[in-house]
């Protein structure tokens, strides 16, 4: 069996339009098993559930990228050559590839995500839409970014970020309208 070439070289063949199959295949593998870690990533630290869908990790790596694998206009790996010209410029030769590549994979799945979890369960979308829009329209609650995702707290109080979530039950419980 061949030594796989590292990716960034095949995003620097990708991005000179020096591509055979092969490495469109190899490109594509790479594509598929960064989306997988990323939404592995996501299941374990974020709490996603994908058992509703009825698909597997892996077969929601394949959906997910496979508009950024497909073709554009006719090009082989269009949209993933147009998204690395888009965050790279003109600096070709100062970038990591490999960074940007996961950067453009990531921010893939995470958007096609929402459009996934929004068709499976449309009820929590539009109440995770609604708290988005009141937070942002008040100066009562903070939304503060983390790894984990978003963290909603009061403004005018220690949002005490070192203590374990709350749970499930006492949040539901201390809900009242206003």
């Amino acid at each position: 069996m061949h030594a796989q070439p590292p990716i960034s070289d095949l995003l620097k063949r990708l991005l000179e339009e020096e591509t055979s199959p092969r490495h469109v295949d190899l490109i594509i593998d790479h594509t598929v098993q960064c989306a997988y870690r990323h939404i592995e990533w996501l299941f374990w630290y974020r709490g996603y559930n994908h058992r509703p869908t009825g698909l597997s990790a892996e077969d929601l790596a394949y959906d997910l990228v496979a508009e950024l694998v497909s073709e554009l206009d006719g090009v082989v790996l269009g949209r993933l050559r147009r998204a690395l010209h888009n965050v790279i410029g003109e600096r070709e030769e100062d970038a990591d590839l490999e960074s940007v590549f996961i950067g453009i994979v990531n921010q893939t799945v995470r958007s096609n995500l929402v459009r996934l979890f929004t068709d499976i369960n449309p009820l929590q979308a539009r109440l995770l839409r609604a708290l988005r829009r009141y937070v942002k329209s008040t100066e009562k609650i903070q939304r503060i970014e983390a790894i984990s995702g978003y963290w909603y707290a009061f403004a005018d109080t220690d949002p005490r970020l070192h203590l374990p979530p709350a749970p499930m039950e006492l949040l539901r419980s201390t809900l009242f309208p206003e």
